[in-house]
């Protein structure tokens, strides 16, 4: 019986009761309580056994424990890896220069120099020729917002393929680059383009399919080397309001045009000094006030280009009197606009050619559509 006021079963051990832990803490005394009940026994957990893993080929008892698989594996693959760099590496790395040679992308090339310092060793280009004409192949595509930067780790007669686009930052390359856009002058520059070079080095740097538009500052400005445009437009960034010279020589640079078209400028190309040299070969002037202009003498070749005046003070060649050079199958929109009131100077060759002869010169050149567009454009009155 229960005493009446007192429990006969502590709070405690009622707590405990209740978690099932009944034989250990209350003991025998707490079975058929009344308040509790009959303790349930307690059953044993199963045990389950895994199975084995498969043998996987292994012999009887040879089967590697978890922790050694993957260093054997590991090992074999160092082994793997070590004899076929040993084949590419082997003699004079013959096979090596072969498969990097289809590699016709710089940064990967870059990425393969960074391997190994044996790698870095076969891809210096100063220490082997196989190295310097894996390099001479490759293109180095420089991507938007950060392309000039990646101009900098480059060399003499890199290649350099520009993405479409707008690049408004200023350039300025201190060495011979061969610098492509985008096809149908998808790439723009709108900043200010500077090259240097030396010219007893005897590489020609190379700009082909760039679009460059400019007002307040030359678009190309050459303070030395050898440079060639190949289907290139210079163009005013105000339309039809005249910008400053597109090109401006310096410091002795040479520089040859092939089928490029400068458009709305004071004047297409502006010599400098009398160490300059220009070549211009089926190119097409527009709207410039002065085509070719040689302030100090220098040396100037043209032959199959078109100058169009709309102006009456518009000249195609305004060259000072110690200029020297030869002028061939070129002629202007207007009757006397290519020299103006001025004559050829003693030290030029002029052969005046037929306005036919000049089509048929624009289109061996792949520049006839461009050419004979201009010369049936309407003169200025």
């Amino acid at each position: 019986q229960i005493a009446p006021g007192r429990p006969a079963v502590s709070r405690k051990r009622c707590a405990a009761a209740a978690g099932g832990d009944d034989r250990q803490r209350l003991g025998p005394a707490s079975e058929g309580s009344p308040l509790h009940g009959p303790v349930s026994p307690q059953l044993p957990l199963p045990t389950v056994k895994s199975p084995m893993p498969p043998r996987l080929g292994y012999s009887k008892g040879a089967i590697p424990s978890p922790a050694r698989a993957p260093r054997a594996a590991a090992a074999a693959a160092c082994a793997s890896s070590s004899l076929c760099r040993w084949v590419l590496e082997h003699g004079n790395a013959e096979l090596f220069y072969t498969v990097l040679l289809f590699l016709d992308d710089a940064w990967a090339l870059r990425a393969a120099s960074c391997v190994c310092s044996g790698w870095r060793r076969l891809l210096d280009r100063a220490a082997a020729d196989g190295a310097a004409a894996i390099w001479s192949a490759s293109t180095l595509t420089a991507p938007r917002g950060r392309g000039w930067a990646s101009l900098r780790a480059t060399r003499p007669g890199d290649k350099v393929r520009l993405l479409p686009g707008s690049f408004p930052s200023p350039l300025e390359l201190s060495h011979p680059l061969e610098l492509t856009g985008a096809p149908g002058h998808a790439t723009h520059l709108t900043g200010p383009l500077i090259l240097r070079g030396s010219s007893t080095a005897g590489r020609v740097g190379l700009l082909r399919s760039l679009h460059l538009s400019h007002f307040y500052n030359p678009a190309v400005t050459l303070l030395g080397g050898a440079w060639r445009f190949e289907g290139c437009t210079i163009d005013s960034s105000r339309r039809t309001a005249r910008a400053v010279a597109g090109v401006v020589l310096r410091g002795g640079a040479s520089l040859e045009l092939v089928g490029c078209t400068i458009i709305s400028a004071s004047a297409a190309v502006n010599l400098c000094e009398a160490g300059c040299a220009l070549t211009a070969t089926s190119s097409c002037f527009r709207n410039v006030k002065s085509g070719v202009l040689c302030e100090r003498g220098g040396s100037v070749t043209v032959f199959g280009c078109r100058f169009d005046a709309l102006s009456g003070s518009d000249v195609g060649l305004r060259l000072s009197a110690d200029t020297t050079g030869d002028v061939r199958a070129s002629s202007a929109s207007r009757p006397g606009a290519l020299w103006g009131r001025m004559a050829p100077p003693p030290g030029v060759v002029f052969v005046e050619a037929a306005e036919e002869d000049v089509d048929v010169v624009a289109v061996e050149a792949g520049m006839g559509g461009m050419l004979l567009h201009a010369a049936g454009a309407p003169q200025a009155a």
